[in-house]
């Protein structure tokens, strides 16, 4: 057999792939997109990668190297924008005040809000495994952002890390996780 070209000096891989772990994370917003729920409320989706780490840039070599027709960000937040929410809002705003020297302060005073300026700049994070149903019925999980606040706050070791949030069956139990060997 003809060995490929730079097989001494290609990197090894064996097929495991290393992904995120639950827990504390630092972030870049990367993307912001001002809308409405289906509730019709004003609410900002933001796209958010991992911008320190082992893990830095998953989430836009993940999106990059999608093969799907429509492909989507996958790490998003959510922060509905009403009277009811605002407590959390102004939380996420201060966050990002917290974690970046160069806040853009002035775009957030008054009754408009420049949220685009925010694009680039890094914030702190806690992530929860979630669990779901994939297209045939198999479960599967993935990382979403439990909550957003300061670098500071994502930096303390001693931060608490949700539990893993599974999926239910009808009647309210955990569906029992079926696990398969890698082989079978």
């Amino acid at each position: 057999m003809n060995v490929p070209k730079n097989y001494d000096t290609a990197d090894a891989q064996t097929g495991m792939t290393e992904y995120p772990q639950a827990g504390a994370q630092i972030l870049r917003c990367m993307a912001i997109e001002e809308t409405t729920s289906k509730a019709g409320n004003p609410m900002l989706v933001f796209d958010f990668d991992i911008s320190r780490g082992k893990f830095k840039g998953f989430y836009q070599k993940m999106f990059h190297e999608s093969t799907r027709e429509h492909k989507k960000w996958p790490l998003k937040y959510y922060q509905l924008v009403t009277e009811e929410n605002i407590g959390r809002y102004k939380g996420v705003i201060q966050s990002f005040q917290k974690s970046n020297p160069n806040f853009p302060a002035t775009d957030f005073q008054g009754e408009e809000h420049n949220v685009k300026s925010l694009i680039g700049l890094e914030i702190g994070s806690v992530m929860q495994e979630e669990e779901y149903e994939k297209s045939d019925g198999s479960i599967g999980s993935i990382l979403k952002i439990f909550y957003l606040c300061s670098i500071d706050t994502a930096s303390n070791p001693n931060i608490s890390i949700p539990k893993k949030r599974c999926l239910k069956t009808g009647n309210g139990e955990q569906k029992p996780k079926e696990e398969k060997m890698p082989w079978e």
